[in-house]
């Protein structure tokens, strides 16, 4: 993700790939400074293992009003679209299969 960034010349301002979701003030900061922030999500199994399947999509906006719910296009469906954001367990849908994010390319943290 930080190399097609870096290749379109859109990565002056980001920093390496985080591992891990971010935390809820990072989030806020990102976003409210017109930040996106990449999310990496990987599949997988019942037992926690990680299958060799893995989704990207952009996290644009969040609402806060009730929980955290975050807003992220998914360049697969063409849609803007929302999850619940929990600490290290954050989950999105993509053909009917889960994906936790489990790594982000984000601006850097001033």
């Amino acid at each position: 993700m930080l190399n097609a960034l870096i290749i379109y010349n859109a990565a002056t301002s980001y920093s390496t790939l985080s591992s891990g979701a971010r935390s809820a003030t990072e989030i806020y900061h990102n976003i409210n400074n017109r930040f996106p922030i990449i999310m990496s999500c990987g599949h997988y199994s019942f037992f926690g293992i990680l299958r060799s399947e893995g989704h990207a999509v952009t996290l644009v906006g969040y609402d806060s009003s009730q929980g955290l719910q975050i807003m992220y296009w998914n360049s697969a469906t063409a849609r803007l679209e929302s999850s619940t954001y929990q600490p290290g367990l954050t989950y999105i849908v993509q053909s009917g299969k889960s994906y936790r994010w489990d790594g982000s390319v984000l601006a850097k943290y001033y």
